[in-house]
């Protein structure tokens, strides 16, 4: 389990670290409206972004968990699968993605937010 949870983390600050490389690959360097296109790139750099940050914070729970459900099948007891307890994380943390894409918009439609993502309203930044 931790092997695949190293994975996730490192395809995630790969592709993190290639969006940084190239701002314009969100589009997000512009205040025109965005397209449907632009929320969902939004959206998955939101997620991405999340797993590759949180999945991490998240070993130490997922490895007891992994054991508490070894110890249990031993004993032939009924569990949860590891992948559906990681799934479950993911999901909360894509729900949170998704809100987050959404007030990002947002905040880009009110003129709210610079080119760069910086708040142009002091009593926002505050």
């Amino acid at each position: 389990m931790l092997s695949g949870s190293a994975l996730m983390t490192l395809l995630s600050w790969g592709y993190l670290w290639s969006l940084a490389r190239d701002p314009m690959a969100i589009c997000m360097i512009n205040m025109k409206p965005w397209s449907a296109a632009d929320l969902a790139a939004l959206f998955a750099m939101w997620t991405v972004m999340m797993v590759g940050m949180m999945v991490p914070s998240a070993s130490p729970m997922i490895l007891a968990f992994t054991a508490v459900d070894r110890r249990r099948r031993a004993h032939s007891l009924s569990g949860v699968a590891t992948g559906v307890f990681v799934l479950g994380y993911v999901a909360a943390w894509t729900g949170f993605s998704f809100a987050a894409t959404f007030a990002q918009a947002a905040l880009h439609n009110a003129a709210l937010l610079s080119p760069t993502g910086v708040s142009t309203n002091r009593v926002l930044a505050g």
